[in-house]
């Protein structure tokens, strides 16, 4: 059974995922204007992840664990090993087979991957009370709309626009419930001193140590989508917005640290 600040944390990742879907049909609704306008969105949203990480996540993370730059290493790292591996074992997936889109995975799994830690945010947080929990709520919600865009926009780079709306479902929308209720069984677990959650923290509802490591790791992975998809993509749009986009994208960033915080 739930507890009261556990079913807060579920009903806001599901709010969150709700605000998602929003983004998913405004981006489905107008796909055409969307792809002939990927790369500037591209710039927009490099801005906006990149600022995001380095003035959010990984400070953020830093409270958690000491050990946080490690902890982004290593999820910029899985994802450039991935993108290796993939790349040697179908070369010309990228170009010839859209429907296995090595480029497209890693990119998914990046943005994916910082959705999930969304969702284990909201439960830990409102764990820690409710003034908190709303105030998060407030600050994560306001990225998702622009989170689906982004993700929509970066798959059809890759793949056909029905393939990047499900990709776009699967990692924008229904990853953050999803870490939320595992977050709430991890806590749960961890209360009643089952096996499989034991090892994972020395101390049962100590927050930091869970959500430090993950956020450093979802800061690496956004880290390795932005730099390694979306700027490429960014430069290769040959506008005169492309620049001021990307510097849109780092204001609005700052404007909602800021504003919802």
């Amino acid at each position: 059974m739930l507890g009261v600040f556990q079913q807060y944390g579920v009903l806001a990742s599901l709010v969150a995922a709700a605000v998602s879907l929003c983004g998913v049909a405004s981006v489905w609704i107008a796909r055409e204007r969307v792809l002939g306008w990927s790369n500037l969105l591209a710039a927009f949203g490099a801005g906006l992840l990149l600022t995001t990480v380095l003035t959010h996540l990984f400070p953020e993370a830093m409270q958690g664990t000491p050990h946080a730059p490690l902890y982004a290493l290593g999820g910029y790292v899985l994802l450039l090993l991935i993108a290796g591996l993939t790349d040697s074992l179908f070369p010309h997936s990228a170009h010839h087979h859209p429907s296995v889109s090595m480029p497209a995975l890693t990119a998914w799994l990046g943005i994916a991957f910082h959705s999930f830690a969304d969702g284990a945010v909201y439960t830990v947080t409102y764990e820690s009370g409710l003034e908190t929990g709303l105030m998060t709520m407030g600050g994560l919600t306001a990225h998702k709309f622009i989170d689906a865009v982004i993700l929509f926009a970066l798959m059809s780079f890759y793949v056909s626009a029905r393939r990047a709306l499900l990709y776009t479902v699967l990692g924008a929308v229904l990853m953050t419930p999803l870490g939320a209720v595992l977050t709430v069984l991890w806590l749960d677990g961890a209360h009643y001193g089952a096996g499989f959650a034991a090892p994972l923290t020395a101390a049962p509802h100590d927050h930091g140590a869970m959500l430090g490591p993950m956020l450093a790791a979802a800061g690496g992975t956004l880290l390795y989508v932005s730099a390694s998809h979306l700027v490429p993509h960014m430069l290769e749009a040959k506008r005169r917005l492309a620049l001021p986009l990307f510097l849109l994208g780092c204001a609005l960033s700052l404007f909602m640290e800021h504003a919802l915080h």
